[in-house]
C-alpha cells in the first residue's frame, strides 16, 4: 500500500467513526424523544381512564344539575342577604343615579327588611 492509500483510508476510517457517532447520538436523541412523547401519551390517558371508568358519576352530576335547574326556573334566583345570609334579595326599585353613567338601585331582603343600594353601570352593545 503506497502512503497516499494508508493516508485517505486513516481519513475515511476518521471520517466514517465520526459519522456513525453523529448517527447514534441523533438516534438516542431520537428514542429519547419518542419515549417522553409515549409517557405523555400514557399519563393523558391514565388521567381519562378516571372519566371513562365512572358513568355513575356522570348521572349523578346530570341529577344535580336537573335539580338546580328546576330551584332556578324560569326567573333570575335571588342574591343573598349580606345581614341574615337568606337567598331572599331581590331588586326593590332603580333610578338613573347622579351621574350620566350610573344607576342607582335599591335591593331590599324578603325575609328580614334589610335594605342595600348599589349604583350600578348598565352594560352597552
Amino acid at each position: 500500500m503506497s502512503a497516499i492509500e494508508i493516508a485517505a483510508k486513516g481519513v475515511i476510517d476518521v471520517v466514517t467513526k465520526k459519522a456513525i457517532d453523529t448517527a447514534t447520538k441523533a438516534f438516542e436523541g431520537w428514542k429519547q424523544c419518542q419515549h417522553n412523547a409515549a409517557m405523555k401519551a400514557f399519563e393523558s390517558w391514565k388521567q381519562c381512564q378516571h372519566m371513562w371508568a365512572a358513568p355513575g358519576n356522570l348521572e349523578a352530576l346530570q341529577r344535580r344539575v336537573a335539580e338546580l335547574e328546576d330551584k332556578l326556573g324560569s326567573k333570575c334566583p335571588p342574591d343573598v342577604c349580606q345581614a341574615c345570609g337568606e337567598r331572599q334579595v331581590r331588586l326593590s326599585w332603580s333610578a338613573p343615579g347622579s351621574t350620566k353613567t350610573l344607576i342607582y338601585q335599591a335591593w331590599s331582603c324578603k325575609a328580614c327588611g334589610f335594605v342595600e343600594t348599589r349604583y350600578v353601570q348598565p352594560i352597552r352593545a
